[in-house]
């Protein structure tokens, strides 16, 4: 077996070697090329259906402006203010792994909620490896990014 067929870092999120990753996701596995990546990071999102549903305590903001008494007012205001501030606390999230390449593209993973740290230590060894390869670049290929070897420091 070669050294770049024993992954440095494996979890459920995929395996990291020395020359590539695999993502792993429902859909199948995706490998990419150490090269190719500039950076991973690990996003959480609250997804449209839990932003919307949170916006349903809102009436009681706009039913304080057919009041008349400010008991009556203040009490539906804050109701409606605690009701949109519990429910976005509590609505749905996304977790998103993604990948973001040197020619500007990204692409996104989908991560189950219950392997948010397995995800946030795939990202973090990840990136460690891919600064590592950039440390490595030859000074040909640091000049076909547009970096100035004479001033460069090592």
């Amino acid at each position: 077996m070669k050294s770049t067929d024993t992954p440095l870092f494996t979890n459920s999120c995929g395996r990291i070697f020395p020359e590539k990753i695999q993502l792993a996701s429902y859909k199948g596995e995706a490998t990419i090329k150490i090269k190719e990546i500039s950076s991973l990071s690990f996003k959480t999102r609250i997804t449209r259906n839990g932003f919307l549903f949170s916006l349903l305590p809102s009436v009681f903001v706009g039913i304080s402006f057919f009041t008349q008494s400010a008991a009556e007012k203040m009490s539906f205001l804050a109701a409606g203010i605690l009701g949109i501030a519990l429910l976005l606390y509590k609505s749905e999230r996304k977790h998103i792994l993604r990948v973001y390449f040197k020619r500007g593209r990204h692409r996104d993973i989908s991560v189950w909620s219950a392997n948010i740290k397995e995800a946030r230590k795939y990202v973090n060894e990840a990136n460690k490896v891919v600064a590592s390869s950039l440390k490595k670049e030859t000074p040909d290929t640091a000049a076909t990014r547009g970096v100035n070897i004479l001033t460069a420091s090592a």
